[in-house]
C-alpha cells in the first residue's frame, strides 16, 4: 500500500512539472496554453489516424498558435493526447503527444509515412506496394503510402529524404489540410520544440 501511495504521489508530481514546462514553452512561443482535458479533438480532426481510437479520448496540455513556413503563416496545435482500449484486465490507457499543423491551402493529396514494420512487409508480400525512392536506405526505413504519387515525389525530395534519415523522423499523416506529427509515446518539452522546426 505504502508502496502504490508514494507512486501516485510521484506520478502527480511528474504530471504537474510537465504541465508547468508546457506552460512555460507556451509562453516562450506567445501562444495559448489549454491544461485541462478535451474531449473535442475528435471531432476537430476526426481523419488523421489517432484521435479516433478507442475511447475516453483526451487532449491535454494543449498549445495553440501559429508558425512562419516559407513565409506563409499555419496554425499549429500540439501537445499530449490519452486513449482506452480493451476492458478488464486487457484494458490499457494510451498517452502519446502530437502536433497537428493546418496548412494554407485548398486541397493537400493524403500522404502517410512512417517507420516499416511487420504489418508493412506483409502488406507488400500479397501486392499492397507502398511508394519507393531512388534512396534505397530511406525506402527500406519508412513506409510511404498515397493516391497521388507525384505529389509524394514532390513532398519527399532528396533533401527531405536526407533529413529523415539524420534523425529520429516522427509518423507524418497528411489529411485534408492537416498535418499530423506523432510518436509512440511522450515528447519532453525540447521534443515539442524539435516538432515545431520539422515543418521549417
Amino acid at each position: 500500500m505504502a508502496v502504490a501511495i508514494v507512486g501516485i504521489v510521484m506520478a502527480g508530481q511528474l504530471a504537474r512539472r510537465r504541465r508547468e514546462a508546457m506552460a512555460q514553452l507556451a509562453r516562450d512561443l506567445g501562444w495559448r496554453f489549454w491544461p485541462q482535458d478535451d474531449d473535442s479533438i475528435s471531432s476537430e480532426f476526426p481523419k488523421l489516424g489517432l484521435f479516433d481510437h478507442g475511447r475516453q479520448r483526451y487532449a491535454y496540455n494543449t498549445l495553440t498558435g501559429t508558425i512562419a513556413v516559407a513565409g506563409r503563416s499555419y496554425d499549429v496545435q500540439m501537445g499530449d493526447y490519452r486513449y482506452t482500449e480493451g476492458s478488464g484486465k486487457n484494458q490499457h490507457t494510451y498517452r502519446v503527444s502530437y502536433l497537428v499543423a493546418t496548412v494554407p491551402f485548398p486541397f493537400v493529396p493524403d500522404v502517410n509515412i512512417h517507420h516499416e514494420g511487420l504489418f508493412d512487409k506483409v502488406a507488400q508480400a500479397i501486392g499492397f506496394a507502398d511508394i519507393n525512392f531512388e534512396s534505397a536506405e530511406f525506402s527500406h526505413k519508412y513506409s510511404v503510402k498515397s493516391p497521388d504519387r507525384r505529389f509524394a515525389y514532390a513532398l519527399i525530395h532528396p533533401r527531405m529524404i536526407e533529413y529523415f534519415l539524420q534523425v529520429q523522423a516522427p509518423a507524418v499523416r497528411i489529411h485534408d489540410r492537416h498535418v499530423l506529427l506523432r510518436e509512440g509515446s511522450h515528447w519532453d518539452v525540447d521534443g515539442f520544440r524539435r516538432q515545431l522546426a520539422w515543418p521549417r
